[in-house]
């Protein structure tokens, strides 16, 4: 596959998240996982190791090389380098503040079946889902499930219900999508679960948390909000997976906006 020159958002996403997998399981938490100010702030000091990071997962994602082998950087990719580097500068600094805590897994796949027993009356089911969790750490015996995003846009929501309504134009995915991510892993911990969103671009204020609000009130364990939830999501997947629903396009043409299958259906152009 031809590699472009171009780095696109998602690219973009995809060096920063294997930067910081790199951090945390070979050089932060290859011991016994705990991370303390002190570890953080030496790496914080390093630069050099950290642009050597940088540079390997850049090898890595972008220009598909070995990483033993010499890549030939543009002026926009050396720009685009600086601003990874100086993005991974921000989420040590937050990680400093918290820590110590205890390196659990990064870019962990899980896996689980949910079961379906349809409304109408139709045949139960089961389905699989899963993803990608950024990264996991534990403090005081509480699981912390991260969900990184170079988007400067932060997500909120009102209610578990807004998380769910189709017809809104800016639905909040990102608090979706982690909170999917704590119904996922529960099954497979008894660990309190506080889900959380790093947005990297914002993480520069002193002040900042990453810590995810449903009417300005922070999720401090995601059990406070599980059965509302699942609730919603159990007719969602009902709806999606069952064989009597008729698909229909959405009304709400801005969601066509980056949809990478607009151009089935002759929407590519009307966001």
């Amino acid at each position: 596959e031809e590699v472009t020159t171009d780095i696109d958002s998602s690219v973009f996403g995809n060096i920063f998240h294997r930067t910081t997998e790199i951090i945390y399981k070979e050089i932060l938490g290859k011991r016994d996982g705990m991370i303390t100010s002190q570890a953080i702030n030496d790496l914080l000091n390093d630069d050099l190791t950290l642009r050597e990071i940088v540079n390997r997962a850049f090898k890595e994602e972008f220009f598909q090389i070995p990483v033993n082998q010499h890549a030939e950087y543009n002026g926009l990719q050396l720009l685009n380098k600086e601003v990874i580097t100086a993005y991974v500068k921000q989420l040590l600094r937050r990680d400093a503040d918290h820590a110590p805590f205890k390196f659990v897994a990064a870019e962990y796949l899980v896996r689980e079946t949910i079961n379906i027993t349809p409304t109408d009356g139709s045949t139960p089911f089961t389905i699989n889902l899963g993803g990608s969790i950024d990264r996991m750490d534990e403090k005081e015996g509480k699981l912390r499930i991260i969900d990184y995003k170079t988007s400067s846009n932060i997500q909120e929501a009102n209610n578990v219900e807004q998380l769910f309504d189709k017809n809104a134009k800016k639905r909040p995915y990102h608090i979706f999508q982690t909170l999917l991510y704590a119904t996922l892993m529960e099954k497979q911990t008894d660990k309190t679960i506080i889900p959380a969103l790093f947005y990297i671009q914002k993480a520069a204020s002193p002040d900042y948390s990453p810590t995810i609000k449903l009417d300005k009130k922070v999720i401090e364990d995601f059990a406070s909000v599980r059965d509302t939830y699942i609730d919603l999501l159990n007719p969602l997947l009902e709806e999606v997976f069952s064989e009597n629903t008729n698909f229909t396009q959405t009304t709400v043409t801005h969601n066509c906006k980056y949809c990478e299958f607009a151009h089935i259906c002759g929407r590519k152009n009307m966001a």
